[in-house]
């Protein structure tokens, strides 16, 4: 349980400093890899069209 809480809390912190930190203030658009602690390049699956296109299907066929 304590944990679930302090990575709960980990996860809220890169939403608060992107929220109120000037560290982001120019970042739109910009992929911050939380696990590194820095801007980076995304996954090459996000940025191909057609592997977006499958997940989305992914998600739709589980929600219904």
């Amino acid at each position: 349980m304590v944990l679930m809480a302090v990575i709960y809390v980990w996860g809220l912190n890169i939403l608060i400093r992107t929220a109120l930190s000037d560290e982001f203030a120019h970042a739109s658009g910009r992929h911050y890899d939380n696990d590194q602690g820095r801007f980076a390049t995304p996954h090459s699956d996000a940025l191909d069209a057609n592997e977006n296109k499958k997940l989305v299907e992914a998600i739709e066929r589980i929600l219904g």
